[in-house]
């Protein structure tokens, strides 16, 4: 990756691009339900026979939904509820998917990289850090939703370019 590639610019299309598997793997009906099950299911002291959360068999369809879902009943096992519920166990199943992203992306580069994979590994984990928290967090509401496209000042055709002193 060239040095321009990397930082802001970076972490932008590792957002976009994590933005784009979460809205395909992740339905809005499951974001929905696990909402309504984190709100009503309050939390208990760990270990006092809480109430498992109940998701339907049809609801965590894809193997990231099933993989949240599981955080989420170990969680509330744990005595957690309510939007944290929510937040601990997006973020948590979003890091994972970004684990096993990383693995396959490893591979590849190990693989064709050549002499720089290293370099270009360790650029690649810099611009993932914190993707799958600041989508958790969207997901829940609890930040704005950051735009999934670069932001560009509008351009005058007209503009005058011309270096003055």
């Amino acid at each position: 990756m060239r040095e321009a590639e990397r930082g802001e610019t970076a972490n932008r299309a590792a957002y976009k691009a994590m933005h784009a598997d979460v809205k395909r793997d992740v339905s809005q009906e499951f974001l929905k339900r696990l909402r309504q099950m984190a709100e009503s299911n309050q939390p208990n002291l760990p270990g006092f026979g809480s109430a498992g959360l109940d998701f339907a068999a049809g609801v965590a369809a894809t193997p990231h939904e099933r993989c949240i879902a599981q955080h989420a009943q170990r969680l509330h096992a744990n005595g957690i509820g309510g939007r944290d519920l929510m937040q601990r166990a997006l973020s948590e199943g979003l890091a994972d998917m970004r684990t096993q992203q990383l693995r396959q992306v490893e591979q590849h580069v190990y693989l064709d990289g050549g002499r720089g994979a290293r370099e270009v590994m360790t650029a690649v984990r810099t611009a993932c850090n914190g993707v799958a928290e600041q989508l958790a967090a969207e997901c829940c509401g609890v930040v704005p939703k950051r735009a999934t496209t670069a932001t560009r000042t509008r351009i005058d055709p007209d503009e005058d370019l011309a270096v003055r002193p």
